[in-house]
């Protein structure tokens, strides 16, 4: 139940802000566009042809597989905890036995413009893929680099990871 909840209210905080685009759009209010030559930083257009950089892709947590597939979670500037017991984590995976009651922590570091994700001592560990899903040179299993417990692991968008096994991964990006 708290898994459906999670989802609706993203769902709810993403229909809100595509209402809010269209109505600033509709009284002609400047528009948010994607600069091409950096394409993390999106600029603000005025009526005048001045324009100002601000924050327009938003840090999310999305399911590629498992439980949360297909679901987006949005992250904020306080991290949230992914683990079994709904009572201490804010991503519940409850009834996977392989996940820990407190399995690990994500977040989105806004001033160093990056995530991170901190096994919190899990019995069956938290892995990292690349990008592509390939495995990090390096790597302790085949499929994946686990991560120390309580070592904080800064990672870009687009990276992926999985929790005990590959059939629960998620991919940190940008939208």
């Amino acid at each position: 139940m708290t898994v459906a909840l999670s989802v609706m209210l993203a769902r709810i905080i993403d229909r809100i802000q595509a209402l809010q685009d269209a109505h600033a759009q509709q009284r002609g209010e400047p528009q948010i566009s994607i600069s091409e030559s950096q394409p993390s930083q999106a600029r603000m257009s005025a009526a005048d042809g001045s324009s100002k950089p601000v924050a327009a892709r938003r840090p999310r947590l999305v399911g590629m597989s498992g439980p949360y597939a297909g679901l987006s979670v949005p992250l904020s500037d306080r991290p949230l905890v992914i683990g079994r017991d709904p009572a201490v984590s804010q991503v519940v995976l409850a009834d996977v036995d392989t996940i820990s009651k407190r399995h690990a922590l994500i977040g989105y570091d806004a001033a160093r413009a990056c995530f991170f994700l901190q096994d919190l001592g899990s019995s069956n560990g938290t892995f990292v893929l690349d990008s592509t899903g390939a495995a990090y040179p390096g790597q302790i299993q085949a499929q994946g680099r686990r991560l120390p417990a309580a070592q904080r692991c800064e990672l870009r968008p687009g990276v992926r990871f999985y929790l005990a096994s590959p059939a629960i991964v998620f991919q940190l990006m940008l939208e």
